[in-house]
């Protein structure tokens, strides 16, 4: 027991000794207070959707700060002096949120949990919400949210498109977005309607889209590789509503006008999710040499013929007469088999009489060469058009895209040309030309993809193409040609016929393979590595006879020519990629080596040609985005272009009299260097969207054009062909400033083009350089205070300033002034008055023609039916008749001023009705892709 006491004593002792050794601690200082802190959150809904452009105002003794909650709902308040503060959070259409919060000097970040809004049911049933405009920029696509813009009941596509920013609509229904031009449309995904972009947006309505997305679309290639390279097509892709996914519906329209004006339209369509089939019919008799009338009575009123203010026409006088049909049917037959089809044929027939006046100066020559030439046309022609496409998806590593083409045009023309030239040239010609062509073409595309390894993270695709075209013609030509030694008729000292036959047979065939590896390094990487080999050839082969006057034939083998030539294309890249959708910096580093190989054979005069090139090109493809809203991107791409046929040909073309064109057969390919950059802003908050864009254009080896006039008797000219180095160069730049208030009641429209042109061409042998430099502005209000008024002002300027660097040359400065208001009045809900009115202001014209027309265009249409969806329209275009200008073309030796029709006033009576059925089911009501294609 006394053991137990001393080690339990000597142990005590030990701690304390230990205890003793340590210093003892000193009490915690309390952390620095902060003179400023900074306070985040995110506000949502019920529905755990976030809030956009709510205001958040964050008030204490010594704070009062204001902010909006962007694209995401986020909101940040910087520089808070006070830790304790009340939030108080408004938005239209909800309840608002008020709360104090309590924290510490000491806290730098606070981040705050998420608020919460309650839908205020009073303030709806009081005040119609139709939402804030959302738009969304994601890799390659622009997508707007349809149900924000406010159209009336029964209006087309077109209505819908003319409100969203960034996109522009014409009155002869042509689409662009940022200054480009859209190329075709896609419902869910897949194509519709084949080429006829204009005749969709007219015929759709707008009540069935959920969402509206303008696509940068490559080709079926980079979409199963995911390896982009080229310059892409834009593409309008339209999202069907759930609710309205399954559709039968017709459109009938026909219209009578004086002029001889007639037109029909019939189309049938039924929608079921993935499955579309649609029949679309049309026929016209139109007036030629008249500017457009429009459609859409402002666009935005559900349909009409509102009129445009376009100044001058096309040119000349006459009819024309169309008539076609497309049918396409679209189907995912199963899980693994999606089928497109569509088929199209067109007719046309026309008749047209032009008077065109140009002059021509030429280095050396004292006198100018002006000529006057009236023309009368007789064409009629026929094409058919036959797209397959079937998108195999055997297993979920592997997918097969096959597209068949298959199409063939033909055309008869009757041409009767009467020209005068005088001055630098004494001489009458008149030709009287009969011809004939037809050209068959039929192509197969294979593309296919295998996706290896874990996550898919390798991919091997292959792709091959080839097509394969025809074109026959048979050219009869009876010209007659008097010189003059003087402008007097009475010194005629020669009077000749010539008469020919020219048949031409030119083929042309394309083949294409490529080869692509894409290996994923990472959650945002990829290696990249495709090899390509691009083969396009021609064969041209053309008989010349002399016809006597007893329809004698006789071949001239100096005229005659049989040409073949080819260019090959080798490309190998190696890419490095970063990024995805959800990272902020994306970018596609690489190198590219493109070789290629020009060669040709005349059998005609035994010549041989043979032109190797190479070279090495940068791959640079680079996106940053800030928001989903907000982006910046920037692309370049260099593609070999070879010479055409008359460029390189090296047999003398002397189809036009008194002009002898001369082709070069020692051609280099010519190489064009492409950048491009976009940068698109949507601030939700402010309802305000800015989009612009710019490129810078450059070609090596440019195939410049040698325009010649010889001294001798007859003042015969020529054309020859040579290659200039860095001669040419195009910049130019779009941008688009949008803002709409909340209520939609205004939106106010920005947007124009600037550009500069340089282009070289020779004079006699001199150098001549043109530079053109490009001014369009455009500023729009549209005005809707109340569904029954619409009124939009406009004020267009366009400026065009040519310089030619020849002091023989002339300059030239257009200039127009165009101001204008368009819109509607609805009385008693079913009355439509809708009115375009335009005043141009022009000037660097013909001063012959009407000069600053007042055009004016109207329409009154009755509604019927209980969906208003039948009516009856009266419309009248260019009442005072002064929409009568004409088309002035600058070229390097000069310029044609082309006179249009005189009588540019009509009248038209439409009939329309369009009914339709919408509905839903359980093929429509799972998920679906980004496209809006539904997953079955």
């Amino acid at each position: 027991m006394k053991k137990i006491c001393i080690l339990l004593s000597l142990h005590i002792l030990l701690a304390c000794t230990v205890f003793a050794q340590t210093p003892a601690r000193r009490p915690a200082q309390p952390a620095a207070p902060l003179p400023v802190r900074e306070v985040s959150g995110i506000v949502k809904d019920t529905t755990d959707q976030a809030v956009i452009g709510a205001t958040v105002t964050l008030t204490s003794p010594r704070d009062t700060v204001k902010v909006s909650t962007n694209a995401e709902g986020i909101f940040v308040l910087k520089k808070i002096q006070s830790p304790e503060f009340t939030l108080t959070v408004k938005s239209l259409g909800y309840e608002p949120y008020v709360k104090k919060f309590f924290y510490t000097y000491t806290s730098a970040r606070l981040v705050l949990d998420p608020v919460i809004l309650k839908t205020n049911s009073i303030l709806i049933t009081d005040i119609p919400i139709n939402g804030t405009p959302t738009i969304t920029y994601k890799t390659d696509t622009v997508e707007y949210r349809a149900a924000d813009y406010k159209v009336r009941e029964n209006a087309t596509m077109e209505d819908l498109l003319k409100k969203m920013e960034g996109i522009e609509v014409d009155k002869d229904g042509n689409v662009t977005s940022q200054g480009i031009a859209v190329t075709r449309a896609r419902i869910n995904g897949q194509n519709y309607g084949g080429n006829d972009l204009a005749g969709v947006i007219r015929d759709l309505p707008a009540e069935i889209a959920e969402k509206v997305q303008v696509i940068d679309d490559y080709g079926d290639e980079a979409a199963l590789s995911g390896v982009k390279s080229g310059d892409p097509q834009k593409v309008l892709n339209i999202v069907t509503r759930k609710d309205k996914s399954v559709m039968n519906r017709a459109n009938f329209n026909g219209s009578k006008g004086t002029t001889g004006r007639i037109s029909g339209n019939t189309t049938l369509e039924r929608l079921n999710g993935n499955q579309q089939m649609n029949v679309r019919m049309n026929g016209n008799r139109s007036v030629l040499g008249v500017a457009g009338g429009g459609n859409g009575g402002g666009g935005n009123g559900g349909g009409g013929n509102g009129g445009g203010g376009n100044f001058g026409g096309s040119g000349g006088t006459g009819n024309s007469k169309t008539g076609g049909a497309t049918f396409t049917y679209n189907d995912r037959i199963n899980r693994k088999l999606n089928v497109e089809a569509t088929y199209g044929f067109n007719l046309n027939a026309r008749n047209q009489d032009q008077n065109t006046v140009s002059t021509e100066k030429y280095v050396g020559i004292d006198e100018t060469v002006t000529s006057t030439r009236d023309v009368g046309t007789d064409n009629t022609g026929y094409n058919h058009n036959l797209n397959l496409r079937f998108q195999f998806t055997p297993d979920s590593s592997s997918r097969m895209i096959i597209t068949p083409t298959f199409s063939t045009n033909g055309s008869s023309n009757n041409n009767n040309t009467n020209r005068v030239q005088r001055g630098g040239i004494n001489q009458d010609t008149k030709t009287k030309t009969n011809s004939s062509s037809s050209s068959p073409n039929y192509g197969l595309t294979v593309n296919y993809a295998r996706y290896f390894g874990k996550r898919k993270a390798s991919t091997i695709s292959f792709q091959g193409s080839g097509a394969r075209s025809n074109n026959e013609s048979d050219n009869t030509s009876y010209s007659n040609l008097q010189y003059f030694a003087t402008s007097d008729p009475a010194s005629l000292y020669k009077d000749s016929l010539v008469n020919r036959i020219r048949l031409t047979d030119n083929g042309n065939t394309n083949y294409r393979g490529s080869v692509t590896f894409a290996q994923r390094l990472g959650a945002t990487i990829q290696l990249e590595l495709n090899a390509r080999l691009s083969y396009r050839g021609y064969d041209n082969d053309q008989t010349t006879s002399n016809l006597n006057t007893r329809g004698q034939q006789s071949v001239v083998d100096s005229l005659s020519k049989l040409f073949n030539y080819s260019f090959t294309e080798k490309r190998v890249t190696l890419n490095f990629r970063r990024g995805n959708n959800n990272t902020k910096f994306n970018y596609s580093l690489g190198i590219s080596g493109v070789p290629g190989l020009l060669k040709g054979e005349s059998q005609s005069l035994g010549n041989t040609t043979r032109r190797e090139s190479f070279n090495m090109v940068p791959v640079v493809r680079l996106q940053y985005r800030w928001t989903r809203q907000k982006q910046f991107t920037l692309n370049y791409n260099g593609d070999p272009q070879e010479p055409n046929y008359t460029q390189i040909q090296d047999v003398p073309d002397v189809s036009t009299a008194g002009l002898t064109v001369y082709g070069n057969p020692n051609l280099k390919a010519s190489f064009r260097h492409n950048v491009t950059a976009n940068f698109n802003n949507y601030i939700a908050a402010s309802r305000i969207t800015f989009n612009a864009s710019g490129s810078y254009t450059t070609t090596r080896n440019q195939v410049v054009t040698n325009s010649i006039q010889n001294k001798d008797l007859y003042r015969t000219r020529e054309t020859r062909f040579f290659n200039l180095d860095g001669g040419n160069r195009t910049i130019s730049g779009n941008y688009s400033l949008n803002k709409s208030t909340s209520s939609q009641v205004l939106r106010f429209r920005l947007n124009g083009q600037v550009g500069t042109e340089r282009g070289i061409s020779m004079n006699n042998g001199t150098e001549n350089i043109r530079t053109t430099w490009t001014f369009v502005e455009r500023f729009n209000v549209q005005i809707e205070p109340r569904e029954w008024l619409q009124i939009n002002p406009n004020i267009n300027h366009t400026f065009r300033k040519i310089n030619l660097s020849l002091p023989i040359s002339n300059d030239s400065r257009t200039k127009n002034w165009d101001l204008g208001v368009d819109g509607r009045v609805i009385a008693k809900q079913r009355l439509v008055f809708g009115y375009d009115l335009g005043k141009n202001f022009v000037s660097g014209l013909n001063p012959t023609v009407t000069k600053d027309p007042f055009i004016i265009n109207t329409y009154v249409r009755m509604e019927f039916l209980k969906r208003k969806n039948a009516s009856v329209q009266v419309s009248g275009s260019d009442l005072l008749n002064q929409n009568n200008g004409a088309n002035k073309q600058v070229t390097d030796l000069g310029s044609t001023v082309t006179a249009s029709n005189l009588n540019s006033r009509y009248f038209l009576v439409s009939m329309t009705w369009r009914p339709a059925k919408y509905s839903g089911s359980r093929r429509t009501a799972g998920p679906r892709r980004g496209d809006g294609s539904f997953i079955q």
